[in-house]
């Protein structure tokens, strides 16, 4: 039998106090990934970070699915914000102050700015609209990620990490949706 908190109407496990430690550990997984992520990217093409990657990416999957009610979605949703924030900051100020002094930017060139802003804006989204803002997020980066692969002999593009964001907001999305239906049920 569940506690009850008359204060809040929830149930104590689901507490304000209880919900910290999710936060802190989404955000400790997301420092080492963003960490893993700028050795891969900024250093050299290094298959080890690589790895690490996505070693760490399966532990906050893992997390996400073995976390019991609202906690393992807390915990990729504050992964997924740390991660995409500060790399989206950092690319921006690359990415357009690179493509707007460019003398001969390409149609190309525009089409990959236009959706690179439409990645930023659908990471402002996800903080209100978590489902379409995921939607929006995803399919630009994608579309980012095919453009930058068709524009440079590298297979390996930065703009995946942001395809993975918009998916991993989704499933924040669709799985809130989800418990919050079973505990409506429940009661």
């Amino acid at each position: 039998m569940k506690k009850i908190d008359s204060a809040k109407g929830q149930s104590a496990e689901h507490s304000q106090i209880n919900l910290w430690w999710p936060r802190i550990v989404g955000f400790v997984l997301a420092i080492f990934l963003l960490g893993a992520i700028e050795y891969s990217m900024m250093i050299t093409i290094d298959v080890t970070a690589g790895i690490v990657a996505v070693a760490l990416l399966v532990i906050v999957a893992a997390i996400s699915f073995f976390w019991k009610g609202i906690s393992g979605v807390i915990v990729v949703r504050w992964c997924t914000r740390t991660v995409a924030i500060p790399l989206a900051v950092l690319l921006t100020l690359l990415f357009v102050g690179g493509r707007l002094t460019s003398p001969d930017i390409t149609f190309l060139g525009w089409a990959s700015l236009f959706l690179w802003l439409v990645v930023d804006a659908g990471i402002v989204i996800t903080f209100f609209l978590e489902g379409i803002g995921g939607i929006i997020v995803a399919l630009a980066a994608l579309a980012c990620t095919l453009i930058d692969i068709t524009m440079s002999d590298n297979m390996v593009s930065i703009f995946i990490v942001f395809v993975f964001c918009g998916l991993a907001s989704i499933y924040c999305w669709w799985r809130s949706q989800r418990v919050l239906l079973t505990s409506h049920s429940a009661a």
